[in-house]
């Protein structure tokens, strides 16, 4: 069967009803749960408990960027003294523990005390970080702060001022942070002044030989941002559509291509040493798949159309996904040329399913000791 032919299949066609009737009179927070919990998070079949980073079913990006994140965190292992101290920015629901931490710390029983610290705002998420934190004995509980990591560094109204780790730390982790630093739906927004105020202050509370680690989808190369920019487009929200190229360009420019690098000061002698600050930015592609076009239209949501609050869940925003995903499909391509988003077919999980292609950029910093 074709792709066109199997888009107009019977169990396309049911599978589309089953979504759009899942989606309908729910909250942005119900919606957020049916995106990530169910379809970006789900796990291949037989998969119970995470042990890798390959055992998830709907995206592939956590297995491209394990190699870099066990560098990044053993080349901070290799500089730490007794005590490592780690702080999970935006920590969400600590799945990374599951597939990487937990394993890699254990090389430090022994040696070194563990200490995870982690800032989150969503209590639902942090709840369920400290009960898998729970599960590890050689990791041990530092700070716990539930609420915005830009409490930290921003003067607001009445801020209590947030918690910080007893030292200064070894590693921070901010995979999938960035997209929280800036709303695209204000006015006068600064991405640039977003993005420095950041990295400035965590780099500041860095040890020597320490490093930040950053991960975030290349949003102008991506199928979700691609359909955000589409949709505004559509409804004529000109100025969320320009907001949001402003913010991906300063991700671009400061991220991407390092320029952050020139915020960041050397020192002749912090805490006994010398330290200079130095980049490293790569980007690789990976792949959403879902086992219907309407599964992965719930994919495309990910990002800028899709809110994390009480109010309702607008279902137009779906619809104007799975319209674009089926044309897609439904498109004539000669056989040298890709469909839109590059759309098609591959296994996954012993199955064939939908697919379709994404970009992410792994940016490292690191406060190096000169020698």
């Amino acid at each position: 069967m074709s792709i066109s032919e199997l888009a107009n299949s019977k169990i396309e066609i049911e599978a589309e009803e089953q979504v759009l009737k899942e989606f309908t009179n729910i909250s942005n927070n119900q919606a957020y749960d049916l995106v990530f919990h169910r379809r970006v998070l789900a796990l291949n079949d037989g998969i119970t408990e995470v042990t890798s980073p390959n055992d998830y079913f709907g995206v592939d990006n956590r297995a491209g960027m394990y190699p870099t994140l066990q560098k990044a965190l053993n080349d901070s292992i290799l500089e730490s003294s007794k005590v490592f101290q780690m702080l999970d920015v935006g920590g969400g629901s600590g799945s990374p523990l599951d597939w990487i931490f937990s394993k890699e710390l254990l090389k430090n029983v022994g040696k070194r005390e563990n200490i995870i610290n982690v800032i989150e705002p969503n209590p639902n998420l942090l709840k369920v970080y400290l009960k898998t934190l729970e599960k590890y004995p050689h990791l041990k509980k530092g700070i716990v702060y539930q609420g915005y990591v830009q409490d930290y560094y921003e003067v607001r109204e009445n801020n209590v001022k947030p918690p910080l780790p007893s030292d200064k730390v070894d590693f921070i982790n901010a995979i999938h942070v960035v997209y929280h630093l800036t709303d695209y739906r204000q006015d006068n927004l600064d991405p640039y002044k977003d993005i420095i105020s950041f990295i400035t202050f965590f780099y500041s509370i860095l040890k020597p030989g320490g490093a930040i680690y950053i991960a975030y989808r290349d949003q102008d190369q991506d199928f979700g941002g691609n359909m955000q920019k589409n949709y505004y487009e559509k409804i004529h929200e000109y100025n969320l559509y320009q907001n949001i190229a402003k913010i991906n360009q300063a991700r671009d420019n400061f991220l991407n291509k390092g320029q952050i690098i020139e915020y960041l000061e050397s020192k002749d002698d912090e805490d006994g040493f010398k330290t200079k600050p130095k980049i490293e930015t790569l980007k690789h592609k990976f792949s959403f798949y879902a086992k219907s076009l309407a599964d992965m239209a719930v994919l495309g949501l990910c990002g800028n159309l899709l809110e994390s609050n009480e109010k309702n869940f607008d279902k137009g925003r779906l619809n104007f996904i799975l319209n674009e995903i089926k044309d897609a499909a439904l498109m004539k391509v000669e056989d040298e040329k890709e469909r839109r988003f590059g759309l098609g077919r591959t296994e996954r999980d012993g199955k064939m399913v939908w697919k379709v292609d994404a970009s992410q950029v792994i940016c490292v910093i690191r406060k190096e000791i000169i020698s």
